[in-house]
């Protein structure tokens, strides 16, 4: 009954220095410098007048799924499946955990810290100190302790600044890898696809330059054709069979590297690819939405900003080590000899009163540590302006990139019937003995060069697209909202977070 009231007693006092403390609260300053965002990203400028870029148009468009430009139910599919297994999301998404625990941490600050405990002491006192015969005794305790540092000068408040915006950027973070990995599904896609072609375009070359071959070799055995013509015959034929396995090499390379991608074993995606497929290209005009917003609102550019804020912060919970602080303290709980006498009134104790603290003596270290923290705040801002330019750079790259396949495509396409056109009439000019047999073999090389370069042509304007759409952040919301098209059929879908959400959830636990 006693402890009973002692404690409701110790209680009341204890509520009434937390409410002094926390109406002083309002009155505390933050030192260090508030954040204000840069704005050089207002000065961005990548004109891409209508008609200036090949193939590409200006103008807002929802870029998300920029993938169903292609019409390719097959990368669609992947992207999906990417998108849930990918081992890199799994580890980025690992590191938003890690983030926002660290943020919990920091609001952690905002409360008291102490604990309860209860013990028991057997011993005796020192004969030979007192010139007293000491008696063994047993003593017994039960206390409670806290203590509440008054963020008078912001650290805690600039801390948690600090963490907020770690916590943003490690979103932005994640939503990098995400469109990065739906990006490099595209390029291993089309890469996959054109090997492909190439492999069938050379079989079926090595097949009429077999014929060939054969039919030299019924014309020198029946005196009509000479050695060297069978020679030369064979040689082609032979460089043509050692083109194959190169391309059939890097062809399993990459169907092993879209595998990983997709979070599986090396060869997971041999059947899917199984049915040959030409690479598919995308529209004579796509919707590209508006560069210049569209880079402000990239992955990189948000997280160097953000970086860049928490940065700014760390100033001020430096600086505020150099001010005094503040500090309620107070125990309370029972102490006796006699575990029966425990909880009796004599047996209470408790303790109440401010701390007040000075830091003298490392005043030049926290100044130093203000230094510090002043010079990764400017290189924090120097890597902004540094991201932002490459970002504008990455953008121009791609435009000029895309824009120069387009038209390279366009030559490849008409070299290629040309190269048809020239290969069959060589062969029946020869065959009426109108032409050499070398005039033949020329038409055959020169097509089988032209129809892979054609081939490559495609799958490089397909690539170029991707490498554009990346460039401007496509793939992903700057809500957070990631969209995809259909629930893949895989085991343990990663999880897709809404960043709102997120923090919503991160300043309800305050």
């Amino acid at each position: 009954m006693i402890v009973s009231h002692f404690c409701h007693t110790g209680r009341k006092f204890s509520l009434a220095c937390l409410a002094a403390a926390w109406l002083l609260l309002p009155g505390c300053t933050k030192v260090g410098p508030d954040y204000v965002a840069p704005t050089l990203d207002q000065d961005i400028q990548v004109d891409v007048a209508e008609g200036e870029y090949l193939g590409v148009l200006p103008e807002q468009a929802d870029i998300r799924n920029w993938w169903q430009v292609f019409d390719d139910q097959i990368l669609t599919d992947l992207i999906n499946e990417a998108v849930a297994n990918n081992l890199d999301i799994r580890m980025a998404l690992s590191r938003l955990d890690e983030s926002r625990a660290r943020l919990g941490i920091s609001n952690a600050d905002f409360m008291p810290t102490g604990g309860a405990g209860a013990g028991t002491t057997r011993g005796r006192g020192s004969e030979a100190a007192t010139g007293v015969a000491q008696s063994i005794y047993n003593q017994y305790g039960v206390s409670m302790d806290a203590s509440w540092e008054i963020d008078i000068w912001g650290k805690v408040r600039r801390g948690v600044e600090a963490s907020s915006a770690e916590y943003q950027a490690s979103e932005e973070e994640t939503n990098d890898v995400l469109i990065t990995i739906c990006a490099d599904v595209a390029r291993l896609y089309f890469t996959i696809r054109t090997l492909q072609s190439r492999v069938t375009i050379t079989t079926n070359n090595i097949a009429n330059q077999e014929k060939i071959v054969q039919l030299t070799q019924d014309r020198f055995d029946a005196g009509i054709g000479s050695t060297l013509e069978l020679a030369q015959a064979t040689r082609v034929y032979a460089t043509s069979q050692s083109s194959l396995p190169p391309l059939r090499t890097s062809l399993a390379e990459n169907i092993n590297s879209l595998s990983v991608v997709l979070g599986q074993q090396p060869g997971y995606v041999n059947d899917k690819l199984a049915p040959l497929d030409l690479v598919p290209l995308p529209p004579s005009n796509v919707a590209i939405g508006i560069p210049a917003e569209q880079i402000r609102n990239r992955p990189d550019v948000r997280q160097a900003e953000r970086q860049l804020a928490a940065q700014t912060a760390r100033i001020g919970v430096a600086k505020a080590d150099l001010y005094p602080s503040l500090a309620l303290n107070g125990s309370v709980g029972t102490s006796s000899l006699s575990g029966g006498d425990l909880f009796t009134g004599g047996s209470s104790l408790f303790s109440f009163g401010p701390t007040l603290k000075l830091n003298l003596f490392n005043r030049k270290a926290i100044r130093d540590q203000i230094k510090v923290e002043d010079a990764r705040t400017e290189q924090a801002l120097a890597n902004y302006e540094k991201i932002l330019l490459l970002a504008v750079k990455d953008v121009e790259d791609s435009l000029v990139a895309y824009h120069e396949q387009q038209l390279q495509l366009t030559s490849l396409d008409q070299a290629q019937l040309a190269g048809q056109t020239a290969m069959a009439k060589s062969q029946d000019l020869y065959t009426s003995g109108l032409i050499g047999f070398q005039n033949v073999l020329d038409a055959e090389r020169a097509l089988l060069e032209v129809e892979n370069a054609y081939e490559d042509g495609r799958g490089n304007t397909s690539i170029l697209l991707v490498r554009l759409y990346r460039s401007l952040a496509g793939g992903w919301a700057p809500e957070g909202a990631v969209a995809i098209d259909a629930e893949p059929q895989v085991s343990e879908p990663a999880r897709l977070r809404n960043s709102e959400q997120e923090m919503s959830n991160v300043e309800g636990s305050k």
